[in-house]
């Protein structure tokens, strides 16, 4: 299971989720419960952009581990390498109108990117 974020679009903003290769979005009246998003609605998948992002706990973990083996040389080097991620910022446009700026780790963009063909 992946993380899916809800930037911007019809359907407010939150944190869905990509559970069994299906994309799900939170319903906006409940949001606590998820709503999969249907392929049959969705007209186009384009990408927005795609970024490295690093997170301070990882760069902080990696940072610590590669001092612990290394000393500072280790400590540099763990810092900057750790904790790397790459996301994928994507636009969904259904076939009603509607659209969903979203985001996920770029390594699961594909089964986004399969709702649009």
């Amino acid at each position: 299971m992946s993380k899916l974020k809800i930037h911007a679009g019809d359907f407010g903003t939150g944190t869905g989720s990509i559970t069994l290769g299906v994309p799900m979005i939170p319903d906006r009246k409940k949001p606590w419960k998820m709503i999969p998003i249907d392929k049959s609605l969705v007209e186009d998948v384009m990408p927005a952009s795609e970024a490295n992002i690093t997170k301070l706990g990882g760069a902080a973990g990696w940072g610590t581990a590669g001092a612990l083996l290394l000393g500072p040389a280790g400590l540099i080097a763990g810092a900057l390498l750790g904790g790397r991620d790459k996301k994928t910022t994507f636009i969904i446009t259904f076939k009603d109108g509607k659209k969903l700026l979203g985001e996920c780790d770029a390594k699961h963009f594909p089964k986004v990117l399969a709702l649009g063909m």
